[in-house]
């Protein structure tokens, strides 16, 4: 059969093909070494397989098939990483990183991290995998970002492979780089940052005068996809990092991540931080399909802060709570035969205006919402526990309790009540602002 080469930047990733059920209790999640695992990603079908190492004596030009060479290559060509991606199988991803080298005769060693979109990190025990084998050509199905001159600069692949990804940690992301030793020198790649399951891949630099270190935000921002950087605040008692006044256009999207390389006060860690740590601006902010970003409703100039519980506060203009979305989830004591309301009102409004939105359930969740409403005519709100036996909205004799003065825009976007708050109209019942990611 022909050989198969990954030249090029390679077809966008592949689809999410559906799952089979089955018992995975007896499977080990995160399985990871440097080996390429045609079973997954395919085989290239030419016997392809090579030693590598400078320990092992070989050769600079040892097993170059048929490619003519103008001279020996630089064995500290710095690599290029691609990324590769097995759709859900069995309720389980894999996903596969490609360096392109230039010659056998290196020491070759990934570096990296894992981490949930929470920050968590994972398998933090181990972070450095050495690389005994290379490979002259891999299959190129599902993959993007291998180099086009390869057979020029380039003429080998190393790779590092993480499987059994459970389908429940979809939203994490890896970070990997490949570092090359020869003769006492090295050279290191530029790491790749990937969603495990496709979705968003990207680089940084993380040597040299353009390394990028600290928080940054990364995203398709102003007509083009960039990074910027946020600013750590280690004094502060609120927050780990802020952007303020950054201008942003309708539907940009963006995660928030964190590289600290292995000089600095915490060694190397890598961290990511997506739409599910959003909680203050997640009323009006959406969640961008796919990569798990936040994404904006209107263009303006917004503040981005993490704080000290690795939740993302988004401070938007009022532009962008033209549209604001909440959901109700009544406690215990509430959720008994009754109807439900969000009562809106103004009082700095001259005179002082009032609206009230009937609370819907979703399905059989438990969990209510109304139509969108624009955040800047109401400020403030009141979820309202009703008479099921009346159908009129208003502070007569319809209303059985209440919550107090809750904020529309400064919240999450789901307000619990307390399982044990009274049904009694005193006093207003109390609980907490939350996020909900809706199917």
């Amino acid at each position: 059969m022909k050989k198969k080469y990954l030249l090029g930047i390679l077809p966008a990733l592949i689809a999410l093909s559906a799952c089979s059920t089955g018992a995975k209790n007896t499977v080990k999640t995160y399985v990871e070494d440097t080996l390429a695992h045609e079973e997954l990603f395919g085989a290239a079908n030419n016997g392809n397989e090579f030693e590598l190492g400078q320990s092992k004596g070989l050769e600079p030009r040892r097993a170059y098939l048929d490619r003519s060479l103008e001279g020996e290559p630089n064995p500290l060509t710095k690599p290029v990483i691609g990324v590769q991606y097995q759709p859900l199988t069995n309720g389980y991803y894999a996903l596969r990183y490609v360096a392109a080298i230039a010659s056998l005769n290196v020491d070759a060693v990934w570096t990296r991290n894992i981490c949930e979109s929470n920050g968590n990190r994972r398998k933090t025990e181990e972070s450095h995998f050495t690389c005994t084998k290379a490979y002259a050509s891999l299959s190129v199905d599902g993959g993007v970002g291998l180099p086009a001159n390869f057979g020029q600069d380039y003429h080998y692949f190393v790779v590092y492979t993480l499987k059994n990804i459970p389908e429940s940690d979809l939203n994490s992301f890896l970070f990997g780089y490949l570092t090359l030793t020869y003769q006492g020198n090295s050279v290191r790649s530029d790491a790749r940052i990937a969603k495990v399951d496709g979705g968003r891949t990207f680089t940084i630099e993380t040597t040299g005068a353009n390394a990028r270190t600290g928080y940054f935000l990364e995203g398709y921002i102003y007509n083009s996809s960039i990074k910027v950087s946020m600013t750590a605040t280690p004094s502060s008692q609120t927050n780990y990092a802020e952007l303020e006044g950054r201008g942003m256009n309708p539907n940009d999207y963006f995660g928030v991540f964190r590289y600290e390389p292995e000089e600095s006060e915490t060694g190397e860690l890598f961290q990511c931080f997506g739409f599910n740590q959003l909680r203050k601006g997640a009323q009006f902010m959406s969640k961008r399909a796919n990569c798990n970003y936040m994404q904006v409703p209107n263009g303006g100039s917004y503040n981005i802060y993490l704080n000290r519980s690795n939740e993302v506060h988004v401070v938007a203009p009022d532009a962008a709570r033209q549209i604001t979305k909440l959901y109700f989830k009544p406690g215990t004591n509430w959720g008994t035969s009754a109807r439900y309301a969000l009562n809106l009102f103004n009082n700095d409004a001259n005179p002082k205006t009032q609206q009230w939105k009937p609370l819907t359930q979703i399905g059989e969740t438990g969990i209510y919402t109304c139509a969108t409403f624009d955040g800047r005519d109401w400020p403030e709100c009141q979820l309202v526990r009703l008479n099921p036996e009346t159908s009129t909205y208003n502070w007569d004799g319809d209303w059985w309790s209440k919550t107090g003065n809750l904020n529309t825009y400064d919240v999450g976007n789901i307000f619990y009540v307390n399982n044990d708050a009274s049904i009694d109209r005193a006093p207003d019942a109390a609980g907490n602002w939350n996020l909900y990611i809706p199917d």
